[in-house]
């Protein structure tokens, strides 16, 4: 079954010129070589948008990335403190995001 997927597997390569933007779907695998420039330093942003009802696994516990955010062991509660609800299904915000959109 790995060779089959193997086999599927496409490598595209993409130029981005310098101050663009890309969105892609969190399942993508994605990367760039390194910064060749001696004088300037590559920045980067992300953004992570999660649905409203998701929760940390239990077991095993989340990795080093999101590990960082599990509010004690077990806790599959996503914080709003981290995560705040930008948007729901029926337009609400939460207070946390209203204190900074007004």
């Amino acid at each position: 079954a790995a060779q089959a997927a193997r086999a599927e597997l496409s490598i595209q390569a993409l130029e981005v010129p310098a101050g663009s933007a890309i969105f892609h779907h969190q399942d993508v695998w994605h990367g760039s070589g390194p910064n060749k420039s001696a004088t300037r330093a590559r920045r980067a942003l992300g953004v992570h948008l999660l649905r409203a009802d998701v929760q940390f696994r239990v077991m095993p516990p989340p990795d080093y990335i999101y590990g960082r955010y599990v509010l004690g062991e077990g806790n599959p509660v996503v914080s709003e403190t981290f995560f705040p609800i930008s948007y729901s299904a029926i337009g609400a915000r939460s207070s946390l995001a209203l204190r900074y959109a007004a």
